[in-house]
């Protein structure tokens, strides 16, 4: 019985371990996403202003902070 548990003991201990890690990154990615949202609502409203410049700088700057959140 203790050699069970003893395997009992590892195999949570590696839960808590991969439950641990996938919840830090997502508490990185959240708010990087939501910024990203924030930069896809400016830039709809920057292209209908016609302000084409601008809304092209927002959704660089959008694509290049949504594919840093993906590596989390």
């Amino acid at each position: 019985m203790n050699k069970l548990t003893e395997n009992l003991e590892a195999i949570a201990n590696h839960i808590r371990t991969v439950f641990t890690a996938r919840d830090e990154a997502r508490e990185k990615a959240l708010p990087m996403c939501r910024e990203v949202i924030r930069y896809a609502s400016n830039t709809i409203r920057a292209v209908h202003r016609q302000e084409f410049s601008s809304a092209a700088e927002m959704l660089k700057t959008g694509a290049s902070l949504l594919k840093e959140a993906q590596q989390f």
